[in-house]
């Protein structure tokens, strides 16, 4: 079992692998996945009964928002891109760019094009799918503004195709422009610097939520996200000078870090209450505050240090891009299919097995598309070797063709 964990695990060109890191990245899965099944759950249960609850009773309203995953993912890119930068190994500007576009765009592209595949050829219809029904617009349309990363900026909506791809469109601005605002931050010799650019990103963000709306374009941009980036490149900028993780663990971590777990999560069930952007301000900086305390108790404590690094843990959060391209996908056309033979008594049962069918299914798929799409691109030289491999089989044709026809 440890040898396969082994073979499955994120290969990396780092000698400085951190395996709590990618125990980050499952932690920001999590929500994720109960947020996007418990909400099928419940909304194909509710076309069922033909009940309408009010918001506020209904299951997914007291659950952490999928909002929140994505704020921890964004704070773990902001963290891993800026490392080299601030560790003094910076990579040139053509080997980042590079890098990035071998390691996400294959998997990227091929997942849209699936998805829109079985709408377009296919004519699967997504039941009881609000965000594909409510969208104007062509599918040919929208599969273009994907794959140019800009659905949000163009429709001012989540990908008809792949709703949570809204995300990776905003992680593609910070990439773009990561290599420079980590470089301009670097050069502000003190850390304090770095938070109070955290702290005016929050400013920022609720100053523009307030004249322009919490729906505002804005927030299909960078500008409405930054803080959880650059709260990353503050951290990193710390660790690449102590190195927590090489510090001494203690059960006090444990204790913050479990602490604020739970308070984070907490904080995911406040995106579902109507907050104003001075409100929403206040919980982002605190959630924020959170995220650091999180980080130090996975760093420096006895149980949530081992517990990060578990095998099993790192596997899940080193496939993480892969399950979250495919989790909607497989999980709206399970739920489809499981709710049409199987009518739950109530909302409650049929979000617990959505949970317990449509989160394993979303975590096979992910692992297969893993293995078999995600993981050869972590190689920095797949397209050299791919090249070859079709330059050999091309030879081994035209040689046996050639035979063939010497022989007749």
């Amino acid at each position: 079992m440890y040898s396969l964990l082994q073979r499955l695990r994120r290969p990396t060109a780092s000698t400085t692998y951190v395996p709590q890191i990618d125990g980050l990245r499952f932690l920001a899965l999590v929500p994720v996945l109960v947020w996007h099944a418990g909400l099928r759950g419940e909304r194909f249960h509710a076309a069922h009964s033909g009940a309408a609850l009010a918001v506020d009773e209904r299951i997914s309203y007291w659950l952490p928002h999928g909002h929140l995953g994505v704020f921890i993912f964004f704070f773990i890119s902001g963290y891993i891109i800026a490392y080299p930068f601030l560790a003094g190994r910076a990579p040139s500007l053509s080997s980042f760019y590079k890098r990035r576009l071998y390691r996400l765009e294959p998997p990227y592209i091929l997942a849209m094009c699936l998805s829109f595949l079985a709408l377009y050829v296919v004519g699967y219809k997504p039941e009881q799918a609000p965000s594909f029904r409510e969208q104007e617009g062509s599918l040919v349309g929208s599969l273009a503004a994907s794959l140019l990363y800009l659905h949000g900026l163009v429709f001012n909506a989540p990908p008809r195709l792949n709703p949570p791809a809204w995300s990776l469109e905003i992680e593609i601005q910070f990439y773009l422009l990561a290599p420079f605002l980590i470089t301009f931050l670097a050069a502000r010799k003190s850390l304090l610097v770095t938070c109070g650019a955290v702290v005016g990103s929050i400013v920022l963000s609720a100053m523009l939520d307030q004249w322009f709306g919490i729906h505002g374009l804005q927030n299909r941009t960078i500008l409405g996200h930054a803080y959880g980036f650059i709260l990353g490149v503050a951290v990193c900028r710390y660790a690449a000078e102590k190195d927590p993780f090489m510090m001494p663990p203690a059960r006090r971590f444990d204790l913050l870090g479990w602490g604020c777990v739970v308070l984070l999560l907490a904080s995911g069930v406040l995106e579902h209450k109507g907050l104003t952007p001075f409100e929403e301000a206040i919980r982002n900086a605190a959630r924020a505050a959170l995220m650091v305390g999180v980080y130090f108790g996975v760093a420096r404590g006895i149980c949530m240090r081992r517990l990060f690094s578990n095998p099993l843990v790192t596997v899940a959060g080193g496939m993480c891009y892969s399950v979250y391209l495919v989790h909607v996908p497989l999980m709206q056309a399970t739920a489809g299919l499981l709710f049409k033979h199987y009518i739950p008594g109530s909302a409650a049962e049929a979000v617990l097995i959505a949970w317990l069918v449509l989160i394993p299914v979303s975590l096979c798929g992910g692992l297969l598309f893993y293995v078999i799409v995600e993981r050869p691109c972590m190689a920095h030289d797949w397209p050299q070797r791919l090249a070859r491999r079709v330059r050999a089989l091309a030879r081994a044709s035209f040689t046996a063709e050639t035979a063939g026809t010497t022989q007749r």
